[in-house]
């Protein structure tokens, strides 16, 4: 997974703040952070390059699943501590968190998904047809066309991938 659409981050994070379950997800996927789950939101040493005292959870970690260290920063929310602890990317951090929401919506199956959460399906783009021949022909017929706009142009109609303004 290279690109996770914002609608799918915002009901994730609705679905873990709902009942501040940034904390089961962390106690069964980041045993990194049972300390700091512990002395919460006391600081404890970091979970990545330890040290004294320099790492703490946000006192809304249960919602955010937030914190910070005084030497690497701080992390807005669960998945961003995921991918730091991780060591992982934002697509990879996003998955591990959505994977162990969707064990626990197995472990649900008498509850109903909330439609904000139902995932959208794409349809596939057609393009117009007419459109990109017509762009062809300008840039054909073109005395001086700025030579940029050219390229780029010849580029998109050469990858034969339109932008979407093409798109019907």
């Amino acid at each position: 997974m290279s690109y996770v659409p914002p609608e799918k981050i915002q009901a994730l994070k609705k679905w873990m703040k709902s009942d501040g379950r940034w904390f089961d997800y962390f106690r069964h996927c980041l045993p990194e952070l049972d300390e700091a789950m512990d002395e919460h939101p006391e600081h404890v040493p970091c979970p990545v390059h330890g040290g004294k005292d320099g790492f703490r959870l946000f006192k809304d970690a249960e919602e955010t699943g937030g914190g910070i260290c005084n030497s690497c920063g701080a992390f807005r929310d669960g998945i961003a501590l995921t991918m730091f602890i991780k060591g992982c990317s934002f697509p990879e951090g996003f998955e591990m968190v959505e994977e162990w929401r969707l064990e626990q919506d197995d472990d649900d199956e008498d509850d109903e998904e909330p439609e904000d959460n139902v995932e959208k399906k794409a349809k596939p783009v057609e393009y117009n047809e007419y459109a990109i021949k017509r762009i062809d022909w300008v840039v054909k017929m073109a005395k001086s066309p700025h030579e940029r706009l050219k390229r780029y142009f010849l580029y998109l109609l050469a990858a034969k991938r339109p932008p979407s303004i093409w798109a019907m």
